[in-house]
C-alpha cells in the first residue's frame, strides 16, 4: 500500500510540475487566450490547442482526474480531447453526450496502464470527440457534455462560453 501511495504521489507531483497549459480560470477569456498553444510538425501538420481544463471526481480513496481541451487540426476539424486518469478497473470511455442529446463517439481511443500494485492499477484513457463548429463552437453559450464509459458511470464537464470564444478567436 505504501509503494502505491508513493508512486501515486510522484506521478501527481510530476503532473503538477508540467501545468504550463492548464488554465486556472476557464471563465476568464484573457487567461484562456494566454494559454492557447500551437504545434507544427515537420510534415506540415498544424494544430491549435485550447488550454487544459482539469476536473476531479471521486472521494479521498478513489479519484478520477479528468482533463479536457479543444483542438483544431490543419483540415479545419474541431475536437474535444478527453483525458481521464484514474485507479481501479477500466472505464472504457466511449462517447460524449451533449445537452442536445447528441451522442458523439470518441475516436482514436488510447488506453494505457501506468503502474500496478497489489491493490490497484492506474489507468489512462484518451479520446477525441469531433465537434461541429457551427453547432457547438459559436461561443454563444457554454458547452456542457457528459463523458460516457461502459463501466463505472459518467462524468459531466463544462467548457465555459469565454473559453470557447477565446479559442475560436485564435483558431479562425
Amino acid at each position: 500500500m505504501m509503494k502505491f501511495a508513493i508512486a501515486s504521489l510522484v506521478f501527481l507531483l510530476s503532473a503538477c510540475a508540467s501545468n504550463q497549459y492548464v488554465v486556472q480560470d476557464p471563465y476568464s477569456k484573457a487567461d484562456v487566450a494566454a494559454k492557447i498553444y500551437e504545434q507544427k510538425s515537420e510534415f506540415g501538420e498544424h494544430r491549435i490547442y485550447g488550454p487544459v481544463i482539469e476536473v476531479s471526481y471521486g472521494n479521498m480513496v478513489i479519484v478520477d482526474d479528468l482533463s479536457v481541451q479543444l483542438m483544431k487540426t490543419e483540415n479545419d476539424n474541431y475536437y474535444l480531447r478527453v483525458h481521464n486518469y484514474y485507479q481501479k478497473d477500466w472505464k472504457y470511455l466511449e462517447s460524449i453526450t451533449t445537452l442536445d442529446k447528441e451522442t458523439i463517439p470518441l475516436q482514436e481511443i488510447d488506453r494505457s496502464v501506468s503502474i500496478c500494485t497489489q491493490m490497484a492499477c492506474n489507468h489512462t484513457e484518451i479520446g477525441f470527440a469531433p465537434l461541429s463548429k457551427t453547432r457547438y463552437l459559436t461561443g454563444m453559450k457554454d458547452l456542457k457534455v457528459r463523458i460516457n464509459g461502459r463501466r463505472h458511470g459518467s462524468m459531466v464537464v463544462v467548457l465555459p462560453k469565454p473559453y470557447i470564444q477565446a479559442f475560436m478567436e485564435r483558431a479562425e
